[in-house]
């Protein structure tokens, strides 16, 4: 009790991939709503840039 239901809580996932081969890395980013007891994905897994 005392949540607010109107306003999902959710968090950011950064992805990171190296190539073993190349040393090349790549990230990927994703929001998840973690409101329920089974989070899901809020957005598609989009390229991440480091800024």
């Amino acid at each position: 009790m005392g949540e607010n239901q109107d306003t999902p809580a959710t968090d950011g996932v950064l992805f990171s991939f190296t190539d073993r081969h190349t040393d090349v890395t790549e990230k990927h980013f994703v929001r998840v709503d973690v409101t329920e007891e089974f989070p899901f994905l809020v957005t598609k897994l989009s390229p991440y840039y480091d800024r």
